[in-house]
């Protein structure tokens, strides 16, 4: 009996190391056995978000932002321009990854949790992060803070994100002084 629960783990791993190959990317990256373990809590699932977007310019691990989603996942930003306007955005992975990578991948950017409020209800979550972020992009520095909103799903053994909602604070806030 033993035996066979431990083959039956080994095959669950197996089968999430190997589904990295679901999506094409320039670069492979592969999903690790510390990748799975992040999805097994709530806490540790949310430290990764953090952990993949933030980092000096260059590639992002896409393949694990995957992993960590449900495949319909969305993702929507509600931001207040300098002006007073508003943009808005919503879309699926695909769509955030086509938004930001251009910026992460040209610009050092730091996302860093100061706060966390977590209600759970059986197999739901729903997670309030707030956030402060540095992206240094040719024009400067630009300092923002913001709130993160997560929706989870524990379903097949596992924690993943169903949506990801999210709100800046007006940038006249947190930026320093004009001159």
């Amino acid at each position: 009996m033993k035996i066979v629960k431990k083959i039956s783990v080994i095959a669950i791993i197996f089968a999430l190391l190997a589904s990295n190959n679901l999506y094409s990317q320039t670069k492979p990256y592969k999903i690790t056995l510390a990748d799975s373990m992040e999805v097994m809590a709530i806490g540790t699932l949310i430290t990764a978000i953090y952990d993949l977007i933030s980092g000096p310019a260059g590639e992002r691990n896409w393949t694990k932002l995957r992993f960590l989603c449900l495949p319909n996942a969305s993702f929507v930003s509600i931001k207040r321009k300098p002006d007073g306007s508003s943009e808005y955005f919503q879309g699926t992975i695909d769509d955030y990854v086509k938004k930001i990578d251009p910026i992460l991948s040209a610009s050092d950017y730091y996302e860093n949790e100061i706060e966390r409020n977590v209600q759970v209800s059986d197999n739901i979550a729903n997670v309030f992060s707030t956030f402060e972020s540095s992206l240094f992009a040719a024009g400067g520095v630009i300092n923002q803070r913001g709130t993160n909103s997560f929706q989870l799903i524990y379903k097949d053994d596992r924690w993943w994100i169903a949506n990801i909602l999210w709100k800046n604070e007006p940038n006249e806030i947190f930026s320093p002084p004009k001159k």
